[in-house]
Protein backbone atom coordinates (compact mmCIF):
# COMPACT_ATOMS: atom_id res chain seq x y z
CA UNK A 1 0.00 0.00 0.00
CA UNK A 2 0.89 3.11 -0.50
CA UNK A 3 1.79 5.72 2.30
CA UNK A 4 -0.14 7.03 5.48
CA UNK A 5 -2.32 9.53 4.02
CA UNK A 6 -2.92 7.23 0.28
CA UNK A 7 -6.01 5.76 1.80
CA UNK A 8 -7.40 10.15 1.60
CA UNK A 9 -6.67 10.33 -2.05
CA UNK A 10 -8.50 7.55 -3.16
CA UNK A 11 -12.19 7.97 -4.72
CA UNK A 12 -13.24 6.01 -1.87
CA UNK A 13 -11.23 7.89 1.29
CA UNK A 14 -12.39 11.31 -0.62
CA UNK A 15 -16.49 9.91 -0.67
CA UNK A 16 -15.64 8.98 3.18
CA UNK A 17 -14.29 12.58 3.88
CA UNK A 18 -17.62 13.62 2.64
CA UNK A 19 -19.99 11.29 3.59
CA UNK A 20 -18.17 11.91 7.53
CA UNK A 21 -18.50 16.01 7.08
CA UNK A 22 -22.29 15.63 5.85
CA UNK A 23 -22.92 12.86 8.80
CA UNK A 24 -21.61 15.51 11.57
CA UNK A 25 -23.90 18.29 9.67
CA UNK A 26 -26.38 16.69 10.18
CA UNK A 27 -25.65 15.36 13.55
CA UNK A 28 -24.43 18.92 14.34
CA UNK A 29 -27.79 20.43 13.44
CA UNK A 30 -29.97 18.45 15.43
CA UNK A 31 -28.30 18.78 18.73
CA UNK A 32 -28.46 22.24 18.22
CA UNK A 33 -32.45 22.26 17.39
CA UNK A 34 -32.32 19.62 20.56
CA UNK A 35 -30.63 21.89 23.40
CA UNK A 36 -32.29 24.96 21.94
CA UNK A 37 -29.65 26.48 19.75
CA UNK A 38 -26.49 25.64 22.02
CA UNK A 39 -23.63 25.74 19.65
CA UNK A 40 -21.17 23.78 22.30
CA UNK A 41 -23.41 21.02 21.69
CA UNK A 42 -23.73 21.21 18.33
CA UNK A 43 -19.50 21.06 17.80
CA UNK A 44 -19.14 18.67 20.09
CA UNK A 45 -21.74 16.31 18.67
CA UNK A 46 -21.14 16.98 15.03
CA UNK A 47 -17.17 16.73 15.48
CA UNK A 48 -17.80 13.54 17.71
CA UNK A 49 -20.84 12.27 14.60
CA UNK A 50 -17.57 13.14 11.77
CA UNK A 51 -15.25 11.46 13.17
CA UNK A 52 -17.05 8.00 14.43
CA UNK A 53 -18.05 8.12 10.49
CA UNK A 54 -14.81 8.61 9.58
CA UNK A 55 -13.32 6.34 11.18
CA UNK A 56 -15.64 2.92 10.48
CA UNK A 57 -15.55 3.95 6.70
CA UNK A 58 -11.86 4.19 6.33
CA UNK A 59 -11.83 0.80 8.43
CA UNK A 60 -13.95 -0.41 5.83
CA UNK A 61 -11.82 0.65 2.99
CA UNK A 62 -8.83 -0.83 4.84
CA UNK A 63 -10.43 -4.31 5.06
CA UNK A 64 -11.18 -3.95 1.07
CA UNK A 65 -7.60 -3.37 0.24
CA UNK A 66 -6.50 -6.24 2.60
CA UNK A 67 -9.00 -8.78 0.46
CA UNK A 68 -8.06 -7.19 -2.74
CA UNK A 69 -4.26 -7.46 -1.88
CA UNK A 70 -4.61 -11.20 -0.84
CA UNK A 71 -6.86 -12.10 -3.62
CA UNK A 72 -6.19 -14.85 -6.30
CA UNK A 73 -6.32 -12.84 -9.63
CA UNK A 74 -5.65 -15.94 -11.85
CA UNK A 75 -5.72 -19.76 -11.43
CA UNK A 76 -4.25 -22.44 -13.05
CA UNK A 77 -5.70 -25.05 -14.79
Amino acid sequence: MGGRWQKFVTVAGMVSVVTAVLAGSGAGLLAAVVTDRNPVAAFVAGGLVALAALAVLLRIQAGAWDRASTAQLFTDD
